[in-house]
Parts: structure tokens; sequence; C-alpha cells
């Protein structure tokens, strides 16, 4: 597993994001997707790099 980190341009302000991520997209700017494995799941969450918001996105099926 990974962790994702954030930091400024010039690699200050290092922070982390999240831990133990399978990987992440960049679906627009200062937007990236981000997923993780459990035993039973994968989650995905968004998240925006400008205002460090995470969201955890609901994929479950509502049939």
């Amino acid at each position: 597993m990974k962790e994702l980190l954030v930091s400024e341009y010039d690699g200050s302000n290092l922070k982390s994001v999240m831990n133990n991520i399978e990987g992440y997209q960049v679906i627009k700017n200062e937007m990236l997707l981000i997923y993780t494995n459990t035993k039973s799941e994968t989650l995905y969450y968004t998240f925006d790099v400008l205002s460090g918001e995470i969201i955890k996105l609901d994929t479950s099926l509502k049939l």
C-alpha cells in the first residue's frame, strides 16, 4: 500500500492526504480520484488539492 502526499510546487509544506491507497488518477485540474481496497470492496474518494477536502463517493447499487 502507498501513502498519498501533497506539497507546494517547490516541495515545501509536505503533508499526508491518505494512507494505504491503491492508487489515484488526476480527473481534472486540482482534483484527484483516490481508490483504496479492503478485503470486501474498493472505496473511492475525490480530493480537492486546493481546499484539502476529501469526499467518499457512494458506489452502492440501489435498485
